[in-house]
């Protein structure tokens, strides 16, 4: 479903993508032409300006002579020479006002030819012509105008060969392609990654929504079938007295009463994954809640012959949630006391370097080291197993990391497999 999805956000940037870079190209192509145009034709211009005499002496023919060969055809001075006005991709032609050629620089006549309609052109406008024209497969600019040359008026062509532009135009458009098939390569990689990164949240909570789905299936099968296995039984002999079955009802509320906490525990969960599970922080000494929860929890160790202590400091004063945290040290020591069956557990709590720490160890069965990077998971359980003293739902260990981290504490373990565990919580100090 998600790589659908990923697939349809990569395929919507990319079309967007191509829209904005046709856009660009098109509109680039013609503004670059454009300015082609106005600096050819201003270019011309500069040139239009220097033709001050037939001998051309004030032009830049860079030190070349000019030699002139009479045409025997039509009497036209020819420039032999067409390194003429300081690039060889310009040509000028002089007429008369009869239209005959009074000055060439290049032999080819078609090219005089070919001007026939600017003079008609200029001659019925009275008004500077400028315009592209093809000529033996060959594109120019073409400047026409009047031009008065040694007291004489004349009408003067300038043309100015397109080859080098055309060849640094299609080089442009070459390059223009190439950025468009670069761009759009680079940036749907970009758009792929970039649409995995924005539906990873939703891809994890998707995940965890299955997971939690069969894990509350799983967790509640069991229960389920213990309350009915057992209710089956009375139900089975309806002539009997309650007191008869004492045990199975017994066995069935004890079930119904671990689906009560799980039921909470999710609840709990779901709340905070809304962000509807606020905290009401005021001052808390640690001292005191931890001597009252350790006295209350002090009975239960007693009843498996467990050594319990508690060695704690005095005034660990802490900005918190009174039973939010009270909750935390109810988890960390059931915990402890489900999974410890002989031995000794251990709550330590000092302060150190404006931080108060909490350490509480037992002589339970550990945890392995692959099961430790996953010990914090909801609904994670190495070994069901382990603890003989009850039902476990996987979920109380998340809910005191989530408890620990809203008090921008942190919480880690040190277990070894068959030695034990000790949880460390660290919190800042008010």
């Amino acid at each position: 479903m998600f790589k659908n999805i990923q697939i349809r956000l990569t395929a919507f940037t990319l079309i967007s993508l191509i829209c904005f870079l046709t856009a660009f190209s098109v509109v680039s192509i013609i503004q670059t032409t454009r300015q082609v145009s106005i600096g050819a034709q201003r270019g011309l211009s500069n040139l239009f300006d220097k033709v001050d005499s037939l001998d051309l002496k004030e032009l830049d023919f860079k030190n070349n002579p000019i030699n002139y060969e009479k045409n025997n055809e039509n009497g036209a001075n020819i420039l032999r020479r067409p390194n003429l006005i300081f690039s060889n991709n310009i040509n000028i032609i002089i007429k008369d006002v009869n239209n005959d050629i009074v000055l060439q620089s290049d032999n080819d006549f078609t090219i005089t030819r070919e001007l026939d309609p600017f003079f008609d052109t200029l001659v019925s406008n009275s008004q500077r012509h400028f315009e592209e024209i093809s000529i033996n497969d060959n594109n120019y600019w073409v400047l026409t105008d009047y031009k008065i040359i040694d007291q004489e008026l004349y009408i003067v062509h300038l043309l100015s060969n397109r080859h080098l532009e055309n060849e640094m135009f299609f080089i442009y458009i070459r390059g223009l392609v190439m950025i468009w098939i670069f761009s759009i390569i680079v940036l749907g990689l970009i758009s792929w990654f970039l649409a995995y990164i924005a539906l990873k949240p939703a891809r994890t909570s998707w995940e965890q929504q299955k997971r939690l789905i069969a894990d509350v299936s799983h967790e509640l099968k069991t229960p389920l079938t213990v309350v009915k296995a057992n209710l089956d039984i009375p139900i089975s002999e309806p002539t009997d007295q309650i007191k008869d079955h004492l045990i199975w009802l017994n066995n069935a509320y004890e079930e119904t009463n671990n689906m009560t906490s799980l039921v909470n525990e999710l609840l709990t969960f779901s709340r905070i994954d809304a962000g509807q599970e606020k905290m009401s922080f005021s001052q808390v000494d640690l001292h005191e809640l931890l001597i009252a929860t350790s006295n209350k929890m002090s009975p239960l160790f007693s009843q498996k012959s467990i050594d319990f202590s508690t060695s704690i400091s005095d005034e660990l004063l802490i900005q918190g949630d009174y039973h939010r945290l009270n909750q935390l040290i109810k988890i960390l020591l059931d915990n402890a006391f489900k999974y410890t069956e002989k031995g000794h557990v251990n709550i330590t709590a000092y302060k150190k370097h404006q931080h108060i720490f909490i350490e509480l160890s037992d002589t339970g069965c550990g945890i392995s080291d692959e099961a430790l990077p996953f010990i914090f998971d909801r609904f994670y359980k190495e070994d069901s197993s382990r603890s003989k003293s009850g039902f476990s739902s996987g979920l109380g260990l998340s809910i005191a990391k989530w408890i620990v981290h809203s008090h921008k504490g942190q919480i880690t373990v040190n277990s070894e497999l068959g030695n034990g565990s000790t949880f460390i919580v660290k919190l800042p100090a008010s």
